[in-house]
């Protein structure tokens, strides 16, 4: 078996390698790049749009080793519809209310069928009314984990370093509870990032663009699903903490100011750091490091330690909120990071 996984996951990581470099040349052929703009970090134009070579992979891989149980007609649809979705975007910028109409149509239809065994068993359903109450509190929650995600795909190399975290440790999960096709699924999607980061390892040569945020913003919420199947409890949130924190309290200190908070901006932590002198391999390097000794620790508790579950979940949120509040008042020192220029 471990041979087996060894064999596929070094074959997807190899062909991601491959695709992504030939996407580099026929992106750039047909000026598919994301150009400067108010909240971008980079200074000269890049291919982007490198989500469709993550689709490509991933609908080949999954026709070659069969996920039905997995990856069913639903999330096939939300999957490939979602991030068709990001691709049109990266290829013609749509109106905010054109995307997030089409996310809130293809997470309502995702979830249709998955709402009932995705809530707590003993969660009480009094009518239809019910259910499609939540089925409307989990579409909102796809969609505002979609574009929160993405919000924070911002800087070389950082959304992918995420995913290879998510992915991985969901991995080693998924085998210590013998869930082999769960596991392989998320190895196969580590595989995917790893082969794609050698070439968004900064300075990128290519970006992935909306088609490759929103796609691996729902494998996170397939995976997510799953891991709470297996283990009772969402401990997937606590990798996500770093990210959910930087997106949910920057918006909220936009919000606050009165800010046009759906407008592009570069406040988010991640871009001030970079702004500041910090250099994006940097950042990168701190995120797998914050995660190692922090996150993925707590996670493993979150996991194994069932009566404290709440608590460790709520102490990730904390540490991970201390972090951001500490980075934003060192960053209003001028002097701050000025060493590393």
């Amino acid at each position: 078996m471990i041979n087996h996984f060894i064999f596929l996951v070094s074959l997807v990581a190899v062909t991601s390698y491959l695709l992504t470099g030939l996407a580099v040349k026929i992106l750039s052929f047909f000026s598919v790049s994301d150009l400067p703009k108010e909240r971008s970090l980079h200074t000269s134009p890049k291919p982007t749009a490198g989500g469709f070579v993550f689709i490509l992979i991933f609908f080949s891989f999954n026709f070659l080793h069969d996920f039905e149980e997995i990856l069913t007609f639903n999330w096939l649809v939300f999957s490939l519809g979602i991030a068709l979705l990001g691709g049109l975007d990266d290829i013609k910028p749509q109106k905010v209310r054109v995307r997030l109409l089409g996310q809130f149509i293809l997470a309502a239809l995702c979830w249709y069928t998955l709402v009932e065994q995705a809530l707590p068993i003993n969660l009480p359903l009094i009518s239809d009314y019910s259910l499609f109450l939540y089925l409307l509190i989990f579409s909102l929650i796809s969609l505002l984990h979609i574009n929160l995600f993405n919000f924070m795909d911002g800087s070389d190399g950082f959304a992918a370093s995420q995913g290879i975290i998510f992915f991985a440790f969901h991995a080693i999960v998924f085998l210590f509870c013998d869930a082999e096709a769960l596991a392989l699924y998320c190895l196969a999607l580590t595989s995917i990032l790893v082969g794609f980061l050698i070439h968004n390892w900064p300075p990128a040569k290519i970006f992935m663009g909306d088609s490759g945020s929103y796609f691996i913003a729902s494998q996170m919420l397939l995976v997510g699903f799953y891991g709470y199947q297996e283990i009772g409890y969402p401990f997937s949130l606590v990798i996500l903490t770093p990210f959910l924190s930087d997106s949910i309290f920057t918006l909220t200190k936009r919000m606050i100011a009165k800010k046009k908070w759906w407008r592009p901006h570069k406040e988010h932590v991640y871009q001030q750091l970079i702004e500041k002198g910090l250099k994006p391999f940097q950042l990168n390097i701190n995120l797998f490091i914050m995660h190692i000794f922090l996150f993925l620790p707590i996670s493993a508790a979150v996991i194994y330690f069932d009566e404290y579950r709440t608590l460790n979940l709520l102490m990730s949120f904390g540490i991970s909120s201390f972090i951001w509040y500490y980075l934003n008042i060192k960053l209003m020192d001028a002097n701050f990071l000025k060493n590393n220029v």
